[in-house]
């Protein structure tokens, strides 16, 4: 639902997002009727494109979550730089009428679930206690799955 206007709905053949370009993907939020704040804690640091990619992926599913199942709830996104992590975590509040539903393949969390864990990370969604919902990704900054690879 929150691609980019230049996706065209064919496949993209530029590079494919990161944090730098988090606060876009806000704005677009913002622009389809979502309130959204964004904390960053910690210091930023030049992590792996594949981990900040990982993490951008999270938040652009969690917020298409909030459009499709909560209308224009409110959400906050947190990025938290921590000694040995990067975290993410995507919260909203419940919706204050009923969110007409759109529809959706249904795997988006799943999909996210093994893209995080095949970088060694730990990813959640649950419901908040009193309505919302919470998606967060805890991705480590030393990635041995990728150093297998190269």
């Amino acid at each position: 639902m929150l691609k980019s206007a230049s996706d065209g709905g064919g496949p993209s053949l530029g590079p494919q997002p990161t944090l730098v370009d988090l606060d876009r993907l806000l704005d677009q939020s913002r622009a389809a009727g979502v309130s959204v704040e964004r904390y960053d804690e910690g210091t930023p640091q030049r992590l792996p494109t594949l981990l900040e990619h990982a993490a951008y992926r999270v938040v652009q599913e969690a917020l298409t979550n909030v459009h499709k199942h909560a209308g224009t709830a409110h959400a906050d996104v947190v990025v938290r730089y921590l000694a040995s992590d990067l975290e993410v975590v995507v919260s909203n509040t419940a919706p204050s009428a009923p969110a007409e539903s759109l529809p959706g393949s249904g795997t988006g969390l799943v999909g996210l679930r093994e893209r995080v864990e095949l970088l060694d990370g730990v990813f959640e969604a649950q419901p908040r206690h009193g309505g919302g919902f919470t998606v967060s990704a805890r991705l480590p900054l030393s990635l041995p799955a990728l150093e297998e690879r190269a």
